[in-house]
């Protein structure tokens, strides 16, 4: 395998756009308005403050979020054993 044909993989951009699809409306909107500098960084916290202490919300990104930082660990492992057979 080689090092292009892991980075060609939409895998991972398919499982950020799942993980960002969980979240209400207002809190992918408002962490997009972050990336963006149209709003501070205190009221990100304010409203990510309710949102992390809503089980409701939390519960199905938190599990997507492990199932995504798993799968970036295993890519991860893979590109340094392509980087590691192509040297």
């Amino acid at each position: 395998m080689k090092t292009d044909d892991l980075t060609k993989s939409t895998d991972l951009k398919d499982e950020i756009s799942k993980l960002r699809d969980l979240l209400p409306h207002r809190y992918a909107s408002m962490i997009s308005k972050q990336l963006e500098g149209t709003i501070t960084p205190r009221q990100v916290v304010g409203v990510l403050n309710g949102l992390l202490t809503n089980p409701d919300i939390m519960e199905p990104v938190l599990t997507e979020a492990s199932k995504l930082v798993r799968r970036m660990k295993n890519m991860t492992s893979s590109i340094k054993d392509v980087l590691e057979e192509e040297s």
